[in-house]
């Protein structure tokens, strides 16, 4: 999108600026074809002059003299006519070659201006594209760093979990074993009762039949 609109952008500033030169092409000519009629209008009048000086050469030496005198008022009229030609030409000229020139002048300035607002929008949107780049890649280093975060704690956790449960399966066994010794031990002691007072009952049975047999022979 952002490249799409750039494209469009540069496009429509292309064709405002074909369609401006085109305009300045324009005017610069027609002020040259001004110029040039300008120029070839006194010229094509001294031509007539000269046609009508040539045609009148044959006559008497009286018509010369007219002539010549008639030659001299229409030479004085024609550069009269030619300085006051060349001065409207000229005012003509500058009248039109000044608005052209104001007119290229404001083109130009025009130019220069919509190429610093481009330049200016394209500044603006690069910066927007690069601040959104930099934003997008602090929230993935956020995202990532979270990430980890969250992983070294479970692995912690279940590190903790397991040493706890290594811990109280140790003590369960402890335990056990100390049960079953304890249990043993009692095993041990009620047997070592128990035949201690079989043979006291049997030593006394013993000595109780020794003693009746004592007496029945004292008897005897």
């Amino acid at each position: 999108m952002f490249s799409n609109r750039l494209k469009s952008e540069q496009l429509s500033h292309r064709a405002a600026l074909a369609q401006r030169r085109s305009r300045i092409e324009a005017l610069s000519h027609r002020a040259a074809l001004a110029q040039s009629r300008s120029r070839t209008e006194p010229l094509s009048h001294r031509a007539a002059l000269a046609q009508s000086s040539s045609r009148t050469e044959p006559l008497s030496h009286s018509s010369r003299t007219e002539t010549l005198s008639h030659r001299g008022a229409l030479a004085q009229s024609s550069s009269r006519t030619e300085q006051l030609s060349h001065r409207a030409a000229l005012a003509q000229s500058r009248s039109r070659t000044e608005p052209l020139s104001h007119r290229a002048a404001l083109a130009q300035s025009s130019s220069r201006t919509e190429a610093l607002s481009h330049s200016s929008r394209t500044e603006a949107l690069s910066h927007r594209a690069a601040l959104a780049q930099s934003s997008s890649r602090t929230e993935q280093l956020s995202h990532r760093a979270a990430l980890a975060q969250s992983r070294s704690r479970t692995e912690q956790l279940s590190q903790s979990r397991s040493r706890t449960e290594q811990l109280s399966h140790r003590a369960a066994l402890a335990q056990s074993r100390s049960r079953t010794a304890l249990a043993q031990s009692r095993s041990r002691t009620a047997l070592a009762q128990s035949s201690s007072r079989t043979a006291l009952a049997q030593r006394r049975s013993r000595t109780e039949a020794l003693s009746h047999r004592a007496a029945l022979a004292q008897r005897h």
